[in-house]
């Protein structure tokens, strides 16, 4: 997977998914299949696309896999961080909402590391990168003088 971060933070990344997907949005195909290429048309429409030809209907366009985009925060959940993914957003997401600081601070590192998707788990790689290590220390610097007396 490919992290970049976002201009003007520290802490949030776009992170590039595995995963191809239609780009029409009502088709809804997605796959992780290496028969399968980015910019490849979609099977599913373009299935549909002759099989309306065939029966001399109009046919909507045909869509193109692209590759799914995720935005992750490694900051968030004292540092477990937050990602837009379907799994962190209705697996890991709700177990840490009803977490106070306190317990999320006291998590041993195993079950952070359970608490993390794999696109946080990417961006926090791409974070200890030496282009990307500056500008994280600068604001967790900026972090802790603001969080203190």
């Amino acid at each position: 997977m490919k992290a970049t971060r976002l201009n003007g933070s520290a802490t949030l990344y776009s992170v590039e998914s595995k995963r191809l997907c239609c780009s029409r949005s009502e088709c809804g195909y997605t796959t992780t299949s290496k028969k399968r290429h980015e910019l490849d048309a979609c099977p599913r429409c373009h299935k549909a696309w002759v099989n309306a030809l065939g029966a001399g209907k109009k046919a909507a366009p045909t869509g193109i896999l692209e590759r799914r985009q995720y935005q992750v925060d490694i900051a968030e959940h004292g540092g477990i961080g937050r990602c837009c993914c379907e799994n962190h957003q209705f697996n890991l997401e709700p177990k840490l909402s009803r977490m106070t600081a306190q317990e999320l601070s006291e998590l041993p590192d195993s079950e952070r590391e359970l608490a993390r998707c794999s696109h946080i788990v990417a961006a926090r790689k791409a974070a200890c990168e030496p282009e990307n290590l500056d500008a994280l220390l600068a604001a967790l610097t900026q972090q802790e003088q603001g969080a203190g007396p």
